[in-house]
């Protein structure tokens, strides 16, 4: 009869990716829904899409994320993101075990079931790696980014922290979501190339997944790369990410030569011809008005 009832009790760890994410977003929508989160009064029905939005890192946006959302407000959809970007079983188990000092047996085992793992053992290490190399990645990604801000964007102190974090943030996660206006189409960033540049690689590290970016650091920071072997996954992801780098560029500058590049120089012809391979596989940012293309 025990034996009944927790077989009963037991979730299958799809479910409870499902449910999670469900869950997350219900929380998410009472949060935003806070006078102290909007600047002005939203419709339930925006406030559950940018939620969902943010959740499942889309990007889409039924209204103006900057012109919207108090700082508390964007905050809340920055959480969204990192949540929906890392998985929340993955944020839980990594709390359990590094805050709390310990994750239950379960806990693991849900774990190594959602990482494809077929050691246990492994899940710790694991879940430290994926919350270390983001921290990291995220952390070096924003530094870049408010170095690099155009001067033209008026931002300066606390508000230019928190655009740099953000933006970091959310192109790594591969959400696509901007506190600009016109998202990165501004006028100011058509001399800003670099801050561009930076987005577009954090884009590349957050889409190729941690397993990869993991192996590629080992080989990059290993004195003997000879003992330091690529596996045939991130062989693959590599090699297939970078040909659609290459073909969406090129497929991208001459369908859109009489359209969206139409006036643009060479260079910058074939850079934002990059720059859509990059984002359109699944971030979301725009440099170019995207209603304009053929």
């Amino acid at each position: 009869r025990n034996t009944r009832i927790y077989n009963l009790k037991k979730l299958n760890p799809s479910l409870i990716f499902f449910f999670s994410f469900a869950s997350i977003g219900v929380i998410g929508t009472a949060l935003l829904s806070l006078p102290k989160a909007q600047k002005v009064d939203l419709r339930l029905i925006d406030v559950i899409f940018t939620v969902v939005s943010a959740t499942c890192v889309t990007g889409l946006s039924t209204i103006s994320v900057f012109d919207s959302f108090t700082t508390l407000g964007q905050i809340i959809i920055l959480c969204l993101i990192q949540v929906g970007g890392l998985g929340l079983i993955t944020l839980t188990t990594f709390f359990s075990i590094f805050l709390a000092g310990q994750a239950s047996v379960n806990d693991k085992l849900l774990m190594k079931d959602l990482l494809s793992e077929e050691a246990i053992g492994r899940v710790k290490k694991i879940i430290r790696q994926i919350a270390i190399q983001t921290l990291i990645i995220e952390g070096i990604g924003a530094l870049l980014l408010y170095t690099y801000l155009p001067t033209k964007a008026n931002l300066f102190g606390k508000e230019k922290i928190f655009f740099s974090v953000f933006h970091s943030i959310s192109a790594f996660c591969n959400a696509g979501f901007s506190l600009f206006a016109n998202g990165l189409a501004e006028s100011m960033f058509q001399d800003g190339k670099v801050y561009l540049v930076i987005i577009m690689t954090l884009i590349l590290f957050g889409g190729i997944g941690f397993p990869v970016v993991s192996e590629v650091f080992k080989k990059i920071i290993s004195t003997d790369t000879s003992n330091v072997r690529l596996s045939v996954f991130s062989k693959l992801v590599l090699i297939i990410s970078f040909s659609f780098f290459i073909l969406g560029a090129i497929h991208y500058y001459f369908l859109e030569a009489n359209h969206t590049l139409k006036g643009l120089s060479e260079f910058d012809k074939i850079f934002h011809s990059f720059f859509y391979s990059v984002t359109t596989r699944t971030a979301g940012f725009n440099t170019l008005d995207i209603s304009k293309m053929g």
